[in-house]
C-alpha cells in the first residue's frame, strides 16, 4: 500500500472539512439531490432519490461530478437562494449591500459560466413556508431597489431551481464556481470562509401574522382556523383573499395569502396540491386587487360555501356591518323581508313595501302616541292606494306585520282601531328572527 505524502494527507483532510461544512450548510438529512456529469456540451442534472453523502460532496469537490442542493425536503428548508443570470460587478455589488443594508446576510458564489449566485443560510431548519414568505420579502426587497434577478428559491409552490454547489467545477465549461469575499474577489480560504458565515435567525424570517383581518368574527375564525368543512378550499380562498385586500392596515398582502394557503388548509381537506392553492390563492388575490374587493355578504354564495352552515352569531354579525344600529337596514341585512321561499327565509318583499308605506303614515298622518312612539289608523283603501298593491297582497302583508310584531294594535279603548311601529330593538329583532328560523 502506497504512503501518502503529508501534503495529500493535508490535502484530504482540508476536502472532508470542506465537504462537512458544505453538507451542514446546504442539506437536510437524507434529502436527495441532483447530480451531473462534467464537461458536456448540455448539462443535465437527473434527480438522485437517494440520500445525499459525504462521499457524493467530496466527488463534487474533487471535480469528478457536479452535485445540485434542492430548496426543500420533507416540508423543510435550510437556505434561500438568489440567481443573477448576469455577469454584472455593478448589479451584483448593488444587490450584495442591499441585502445586507437590510440585515440580510447573502453570500455570493461564481456558478462558474454566466452569472452569481446570492445565498442566505437559516441557523437551522426552518419550514419551507417559512422560507418562502422570507424569500418574498427578499422579492420585495430587490423589487424597491429595482435590482433584476432570474429566479429566488424556494419559490411560492416550495420548489425553486435547485443550484450547483460551490467549490465544484461547471459541467459546461469546467470552471471552478467559487466563492467571493466582501470585495467581490475570490476567496482564498474557503474553510475559513464557511467557517464565519452568518446565518438567518428565526426571529428575522418570521412573518408577523395578525390575529385578526376583518370585522367579521367568521372571517376572522377561518383566517386562524382555515377551513371549517371539506371541499371548501376555493370559496374559503376567495374569502380571505377578499378580505386582506379590504384591510388597508396591512401592507405584506401576498405573504400573508401565501402563509394562509400553505398553513391553514390540510392536505386531507383538499384534493389539490400545495402548488395549486397557493397560486390559486395569488390569482384571487391579484383579482380583488385589480377591480375591487367585495362587501361581506352572508347572501354571497362563496361566503355560504366557505363557511357551510348559517353563523351561530348571524344577528351580532349584521349588527357590526350596520356599524351597530338596529334599525330598518339591519332587517334588511338578516333577510327579513326576503320571499317567504328564500334562503333565509323572510316574510316576504311585499309585507317590506307594505311596511315603508306605514312607516309614512306614522310620520305624517300620527294621532297621538303610545309608549312614545306615534299612532295611527290604517284603512285597507289606504294601504292599496299608496302601496299600488292588491288587496289581497295588502291584507296578508299587514297580517304577517302583525304576527311578527313589527306593527302593533294600540290596546286602548278608541272609535277606531288605533296602530303602531314598535321601536326596533335587539328584542324585536331576536323575536322576528326566531319566528322565521323556526
Amino acid at each position: 500500500m502506497a504512503i501518502q505524502s503529508p501534503s495529500v494527507l493535508i490535502q484530504l483532510q482540508r476536502e472532508e472539512v470542506l465537504a462537512s461544512l458544505l453538507l451542514d450548510l446546504y442539506f437536510l438529512p437524507g434529502a436527495f439531490y441532483h447530480a451531473g456529469q462534467l464537461v458536456t456540451d448540455h448539462k443535465s442534472y437527473p434527480l438522485i432519490r437517494e440520500p445525499i453523502t459525504i462521499r457524493r460532496v467530496l466527488q463534487h469537490i474533487r471535480g469528478e461530478t457536479s452535485i445540485c442542493a434542492i430548496p426543500s425536503h420533507n416540508g423543510f428548508s435550510k437556505w434561500i437562494s438568489i440567481d443573477l443570470d448576469m455577469l454584472d460587478l455593478d448589479v451584483l455589488r448593488k444587490s450584495y449591500d442591499a441585502l445586507w443594508g437590510n440585515g440580510l446576510p447573502f453570500y455570493v458564489s461564481f456558478s462558474g459560466k454566466k452569472g452569481y449566485h446570492l445565498t442566505a443560510f437559516f441557523e437551522s431548519a426552518v419550514p419551507t413556508q417559512q422560507a418562502i414568505e422570507t424569500a418574498q420579502r427578499v422579492k420585495k426587497l430587490l423589487g424597491a431597489y429595482q435590482i433584476p434577478y432570474d429566479s429566488i428559491s424556494p419559490s411560492i409552490t416550495g420548489k425553486g431551481n435547485s443550484f450547483a454547489l460551490p467549490l465544484g467545477l461547471h459541467p459546461e465549461t469546467g470552471k471552478l464556481c467559487h466563492f467571493l469575499d466582501d470585495d467581490l474577489n475570490e476567496v482564498s480560504d474557503p474553510i475559513d470562509f464557511l467557517k464565519n458565515i452568518s446565518r438567518i435567525t428565526v426571529s428575522q424570517s418570521s412573518l408577523t401574522t395578525p390575529d385578526t383581518i376583518s370585522a367579521r368574527p367568521c372571517v376572522n375564525q377561518l383566517w386562524k382556523a382555515g377551513l371549517q368543512k371539506p371541499h371548501t378550499r376555493h370559496s374559503a380562498t376567495c374569502v380571505i383573499a377578499n378580505a386582506l385586500v379590504k384591510n388597508k392596515e396591512l401592507s405584506e398582502k401576498e405573504s400573508l395569502i401565501i402563509h394562509w394557503a400553505g398553513n391553514r388548509i390540510p392536505d386531507c381537506l383538499t384534493t389539490s396540491s400545495r402548488e395549486w392553492r397557493v397560486k390559486d390563492a395569488l390569482r384571487l388575490l391579484k383579482h380583488y386587487q385589480r377591480y375591487g374587493a367585495h362587501a361581506e355578504l352572508c347572501e354571497n354564495p362563496i361566503f355560504k360555501s366557505a363557511m357551510r352552515s348559517a353563523c351561530e352569531k348571524e344577528f351580532q354579525c349584521k349588527l357590526v356591518q350596520n356599524h351597530g344600529h338596529c334599525n330598518l337596514r339591519l332587517l334588511q341585512r338578516l333577510g327579513v323581508f326576503n320571499a317567504p321561499n328564500a334562503k333565509p327565509k323572510g316574510i316576504g318583499k311585499s309585507a317590506w313595501a307594505i311596511y315603508l308605506v306605514i312607516e309614512d303614515i306614522a310620520d305624517e298622518l300620527p294621532v297621538g302616541t303610545w309608549d312614545k312612539q306615534p299612532t295611527f289608523t290604517l284603512s285597507i283603501q289606504q294601504l292599496i292606494q299608496l302601496s299600488n298593491c292588491s288587496k289581497r297582497t295588502v291584507i296578508d302583508a299587514r297580517n304577517k306585520l302583525l304576527d311578527y310584531g313589527l306593527l302593533k294594535r294600540v290596546p286602548v279603548a278608541s272609535r277606531f282601531t288605533l296602530y303602531v311601529l314598535p321601536a326596533i330593538t335587539q328584542d324585536l329583532v331576536g323575536s322576528v328572527l326566531s319566528k322565521l328560523r323556526e
